[in-house]
């Protein structure tokens, strides 16, 4: 069966979501689910889908690949993530405005040893739908000899609708 949310209105809301624990028989124990309502107040939760009642996603987030490149856009934010090359980020534009311009703008450094010497790194797709997808980047911090001193997870994620980028970065 699919999952609907209702607001208060009675409207059904745009939902996704993605199984996080899985019954031994496959089925879904628990899930993740994002959805895009603007009414406040009990939304409920159905088991199948009102028919004709399907929302349209204002600002869908797609996503897309090319060679070493990954980028997600929802024609609001566009962020392109590069699998090689000076850092994990190449490029963030906003509302028209390119807020990081080439991959040398954006850093994450610890002492000597920076994102900048990286050779590879890897780029995952953790969740993927047109409200919202999280994409990780893991690497590792090189001294300028090209020496591991740290290791990095960055997770890229952008929500349909929204101008908002958000990134969430350790290292280890």
């Amino acid at each position: 069966p699919s999952l609907a949310v209702i607001a208060p209105s009675g409207k059904t809301c745009a939902v996704a979501g993605r199984p996080l624990v899985r019954w031994p028989d496959g089925s879904v124990r628990w899930a993740l689910l994002s959805l895009q309502s603007s009414e406040v107040g009990a939304h409920r939760l159905c088991l199948s889908q009102p028919s004709g009642q399907r929302p349209e996603v204002s600002n869908p987030v797609t996503l897309s690949r090319s060679g070493e490149q990954t980028t997600i856009e929802n024609g609001l934010v566009r962020v392109v993530l590069g699998a090689s090359g000076p850092g994990p980020v190449r490029e963030i534009t906003a509302l028209g405005h390119a807020y990081l311009p080439g991959p040398e703008d954006l850093r994450f450094v610890v002492n000597k040893a920076d994102t900048t010497h990286e050779v590879s790194r890897t780029v995952q797709v953790m969740e993927r739908s047109q409200l919202r997808t999280r994409v990780r980047v893991a690497g590792a911090h090189l001294d300028p000899s090209g020496q591991r001193l740290l290791n990095y997870r960055l997770d890229v994620e952008l929500w349909a609708g929204w101008p908002v980028l958000r990134m969430d970065y350790q290292f280890f």
